[in-house]
C-alpha cells in the first residue's frame, strides 16, 4: 500500500531539483502495510506556482493537478517547535531548515499551537509522465460511513475512486487497467 501526498507546486519543484529533501507534516502513515512510498500530487495553488522561477514554470505547469512523481520515505522523525527552534526527537541535523526549505517562522506558523510535527526524509525520487489522480484508488474506511456510494451494506470492495485530491495525504493504491 502506498500513499498520495498533496504538495504545493513550489515545494514539489524544490524536491524535483533536489533542494528539498525533508517534508514537514503534522501526521504520518502508521499502517504496517505502508510500503514507504508516496506519490506526490501537485496542487493547483497559483500563489505557490508563482514562486517557481519563470524559466522553470513551463515544465512545472504540466504537473499541476496531477500525480507528478514517486518518492521513497526512508525515515520519519518527530520534531518539536519550542523557544524559536526546531528540535528533533532522534536525528539532530544542523541544516534541517535548509533541507525543509522553510524559515523558522514558516515552521512555527505551519505547526501552530500543537508545535509537534514529523520530518519525512525523502531518499529516492522516481520521475514519470504526470498521471491523473483517477489512476489511483483510495482505501475505504472499515465502517464505510464515508463511502456515500451505497445504501444497504458495503459495495465498494474497500476501494473508492478519487473525487478530489487528499487535503494532506491518504492511503492509496495505483489502479492498473
Amino acid at each position: 500500500m502506498t500513499i498520495i501526498l498533496s504538495i504545493k507546486p513550489y515545494y514539489l519543484y524544490l524536491i524535483l531539483i533536489g533542494k528539498k529533501t525533508i517534508e514537514l507534516r503534522k501526521s504520518f502513515p502508521g499502517r504496517k502495510e505502508w510500503d514507504k512510498t508516496a506519490f506526490l500530487y501537485c496542487t493547483k495553488d497559483k500563489k505557490s506556482f508563482a514562486e517557481i522561477p519563470e524559466k522553470d514554470q513551463g515544465w512545472m505547469h504540466d504537473k499541476l493537478g496531477k500525480i507528478a512523481c514517486k518518492v521513497v520515505i526512508d525515515d520519519i522523525d518527530k520534531v518539536f517547535f519550542a523557544y524559536g527552534t526546531l528540535y528533533s526527537e532522534r536525528n539532530s541535523q544542523p541544516n534541517k531548515l535548509e533541507q525543509l526549505c522553510l524559515s523558522i517562522d514558516e515552521v512555527r506558523k505551519y505547526l501552530g499551537k500543537k508545535r509537534i510535527g514529523y520530518d519525512w526524509h525523502i531518499a529516492f525520487l522516481t520521475l514519470f509522465e504526470p498521471k491523473e489522480i483517477t489512476k489511483f484508488a483510495r482505501i475505504c474506511t472499515d465502517n464505510c460511513d464515508e463511502c456515500g456510494i451505497h445504501i444497504f451494506g458495503c459495495e465498494c470492495d474497500n476501494l473508492l475512486s478519487f473525487s478530489r485530491p487528499p487535503q494532506s495525504w491518504c492511503y492509496a493504491l495505483e489502479v492498473t487497467i
